[in-house]
Formats: structure tokens, C-alpha cells, sequence
């Protein structure tokens, strides 16, 4: 077995067991390993030129009260079924982490299916998010087609209502934003005054998911037309926690960091929430 940093050409071998781990399709896996495979990020297991277990990682600092601090996301967390409950998992992290420290980056956080797998390496939850399902909230307002500068606009307007959010560049934002579409997501915006002060991506199936629904105001006229969109179907919308909707809190992400930047993040008076999650 050999632990080490991945390098470009094993692209096609990571991207083989990203598919067999989360099927997902190709659309998405042609845009994440043309946008987001950082193999200097990344680390993996091998079985002579078997992939066997993989971590990938991307920098994105996070705004920790009002401050910038530098983080590595981990996605794409996945091991060969032969090869799983044997510590590769935590080997790829605990390698990761020590390349990320060398680097300057002391905190790692992902947004795991079960967050009780990252508990013995010291990950502990940190974000939360609303899940809202359509509970008669919202009122009609002005709703724009999706305009992507507008939308970013309102992203960074909110940057400093939270503790744990995302910092995008527009570069990234519009990586983000292709991230949806490519796999047939929507938007829209909300407008008042005329300016946007709002907006939502969601997917169309047999119910509506909101991925994203941000507004640097009311939250009423989107959640409104999200209910006008699914059209008695079901809906799940992911939210701030503090939209004063009905909903459920429910976890999000789980984070590896200092004391220093816990004790930040307890002293926060902002919610914990990060927009981001892969």
C-alpha cells in the first residue's frame, strides 16, 4: 500500500471511484474534474496502480467572525468496498491535514453524510442549515430570471451575517453556479426597488429542491414561488437557520480546527452556516 498526494494523471482512477461511490452523473463529473480535482490537494491510497481510498481537498477560506480564515474543504471522501473499516479513510485525512498544516492551513471541514464517521479524528459540528418543506410561508413579490452578476452580489452582501460562510470569488461563484447548471438546475431572483436583493437555485424532479436560497431581505416572495414552481409536488428548500420560517435545523458541516478558532466561533454572535457543500 502507498499514501501519498495525488498527481494529474490519476484523474481517471479517482474519477472511477467517485462514480462508484456517490453515482453521480456525467454531466457533473465531467465539470468537477475539469473545475475542481486539485490533485496537490488531494490524497489516496494505492494497491500498486489500484486507487483504493481518496480524500479530495480544495482551499476555500471561510469567514470565521468577520475574519478570513484560511480552510481546506474535503469532498469526494470514498474508499473501494474491499478496502473499507480497515483506517484508510482516516490515514488519507490525517495525511491531508499535515500536508494543509504545511501549507498554512490549520482547518479542514466537509459536509459529511454521517458526521459521526469524522468523530475520533476531532471533526465536530460547526454549521447548520433550515430545511424548509413548503409549510405556507410566503407572499407574492417580484421574481427576475436568474442573472448571475446580480446574484453574486447578493452572496456577498451576506458574507459578514454569518459565521462558517464560504468565500467565493466571482471566479468560483461562477464555477459554482455552472456546477448546478450542468446538471439541470435553475434559478431565479428576487427583486425590490428594482435591484436584486435575492435568489434561488433549485432543481425540477418529482419534488423541488432548493440548493440555495439567499436574500439580503425577505424571504417570503421567493419561498412563494418556489410553492407556485412545484406545483402540488413535494419541496425542500436548505436555508439560512435564521429565516424566521417552520423548518427543521438540521447539521451541516463538521470542521477540524485549532482551540483558537473554536473559541472564535463560540464567541460569534452570528448563526453558523456555510452555503457551500460538496
Amino acid at each position: 500500500m502507498m499514501l501519498r498526494a495525488l498527481q494529474p494523471s490519476d484523474a481517471n482512477e479517482a474519477r472511477i471511484l467517485w462514480q462508484q461511490t456517490f453515482h453521480d452523473s456525467d454531466s457533473f463529473l465531467d465539470w468537477f474534474f475539469s473545475n475542481r480535482f486539485t490533485p496537490e490537494w488531494s490524497v489516496g491510497i494505492f494497491n500498486g496502480p489500484e486507487l483504493v481510498s481518496i480524500v479530495h481537498g480544495l482551499p476555500m477560506p471561510l469567514a470565521i467572525q468577520n475574519e478570513v480564515l484560511p480552510a481546506l474543504m474535503l469532498s469526494g471522501v470514498a474508499t473501494v468496498p474491499a478496502y473499507q473499516k480497515q483506517g484508510h479513510m482516516h490515514a488519507c485525512i490525517r495525511y491531508l491535514q499535515q500536508l494543509a498544516h504545511e501549507k498554512g492551513i490549520d482547518a479542514l471541514f466537509n459536509c459529511p453524510q454521517n458526521p459521526g464517521t469524522y468523530d475520533s479524528l476531532g471533526f465536530r459540528p460547526f454549521t447548520a442549515y433550515k430545511r424548509w418543506q413548503g409549510t405556507g410561508e410566503g407572499v407574492p413579490g417580484i421574481i427576475a430570471p436568474f442573472d448571475e452578476e446580480a446574484a453574486f452580489g447578493v452572496y456577498a452582501g451576506l458574507l459578514d451575517r454569518y459565521t462558517g460562510f464560504a468565500l467565493r470569488s466571482r471566479a468560483e461563484f461562477h464555477r459554482k453556479m455552472a456546477d448546478y447548471a450542468c446538471d439541470g438546475g435553475q434559478g431565479c431572483m428576487l427583486m425590490e426597488q428594482g435591484r436584486a436583493i435575492g435568489y434561488a437555485i433549485y432543481y425540477m424532479g418529482e419534488r423541488l429542491q432548493a440548493v440555495e436560497v439567499l436574500s439580503l431581505g425577505t424571504y417570503a416572495p421567493l419561498l412563494h414561488h418556489l410553492q407556485q414552481l412545484c406545483k402540488g409536488h413535494a419541496i425542500e428548500a436548505k436555508l439560512p437557520p435564521d429565516v424566521p420560517v417552520k423548518g427543521e435545523i438540521v447539521p451541516q458541516n463538521v470542521l477540524l480546527a485549532s482551540p483558537k478558532v473554536w473559541q472564535k466561533i463560540h464567541n460569534s454572535k452570528q448563526p453558523c452556516f456555510c452555503v457551500d457543500e460538496y
